[in-house]
């Protein structure tokens, strides 16, 4: 995002669009959206709806705005957000690590010019 203050920008802006268009009285997909969770620029939306109607609410959300752009991912019965991995369990939801298909695992070498306190929290951060 660059700056420093961006995500706060972000976090402003979308949270006005949600406000004005995602959440309102005239959003004609609104009652097939039983949750939306949003982290900066990333939403997490369960939807009532079927599929089809997913896709014509994402080209509805890409219509209203020409400054956000919305993609999205169908999951059946497990969806990726973050770094979760969130699934159905038993007659609920559950969550584990997830690990994105491009993470090569790597460690930071010990011996690097980074600050020694990241390098010596790196390992409790990579392996939780």
């Amino acid at each position: 995002m660059g700056s420093t203050f961006a995500p706060s920008l972000a976090c402003l802006y979308v949270e006005n669009f949600e406000r004005l268009v995602v959440l309102h009285d005239d959003n004609p997909y609104r009652d097939q959206i039983k949750l939306w969770k949003r982290y900066i620029d990333d939403v997490l939306l369960v939807w009532t709806g079927s599929k089809e109607e997913a896709c014509a609410f994402a080209v509805w959300l890409n219509e209203a705005n020409p400054f956000l752009t919305f993609t999205m991912t169908i999951g059946d019965n497990k969806l990726p957000f973050l770094d979760l991995l969130i699934f159905e369990h038993d007659d609920g939801l559950a969550t584990e690590v997830y690990y994105k298909p491009t993470d090569r695992k790597n460690l930071l070498q010990y011996q690097s010019f980074h600050p020694r306190a990241l390098k010596d929290n790196l390992p409790v951060g990579q392996f939780l």
